[in-house]
């Protein structure tokens, strides 16, 4: 089973545990643009600078597009948005913060492995994936004295389609290391 620590607000985000994996589904809009080798709502940025705090998703001032292909070459943080919302795999803080793109400073949920809480986390790659209109980026969160975790997030349209823990780590060919 898969266990996460993720707070949310009532309605915006719900989840479920099902033996295994997570399914989560959130509010959502129709789909406006589109980057190529991208699906038509799901967008990847490079944040230039580690993300360290929620009003950092609202500024972004010098982020710029990445195609999947390039997602292992960031020089910040890793953020995926859809229509609806954004996700940022916030490397520093060992979470990814999750809001509405109509209410970026205010976040909606911040997800970590269960068996990290409390402690000091940090995601060390993330690794992404695009399959039939799917966008999956797989995270490995460590802490000091903790095995890491490997946790896969799918995004299709304008929603977070599943999170599950994946066996094993982040794929070094594929993997952004994080200063």
């Amino acid at each position: 089973m898969v266990k996460g620590v993720v707070r949310s607000k009532p309605v915006w985000l719900v989840f479920a545990l099902v033996s295994g994996a997570t399914a989560v589904m959130a509010a959502g809009a129709k789909p406006s643009g589109e980057i190529p080798q991208m699906p038509a709502t799901v967008h990847l940025w490079d944040t230039m600078t580690p993300v360290r705090k929620q009003a950092d998703l609202a500024t972004r001032t010098a982020w710029r597009a990445v195609a999947p292909a390039d997602a292992n070459r960031l020089r910040g943080d890793l953020v995926v948005e859809t229509d609806a919302l954004a996700a940022a795999f916030a490397s520093q803080l060992g979470k990814v913060l999750v809001c509405s793109r109509a209410e970026p400073s205010e976040r909606r949920a911040a997800i970590t492995p269960a068996e990290l809480s409390g402690r000091q986390a940090v995601i060390t790659a993330t690794a992404v994936a695009e399959a039939d209109g799917t966008v999956t980026v797989q995270a490995e969160f460590g802490a000091r004295g903790a095995d890491g975790r490997a946790i896969s997030f799918s995004f299709m349209d304008d929603r977070i389609i599943a999170i599950a823990r994946r066996a094993g780590g982040v794929g070094e060919e594929r993997a952004h290391p994080h200063p």
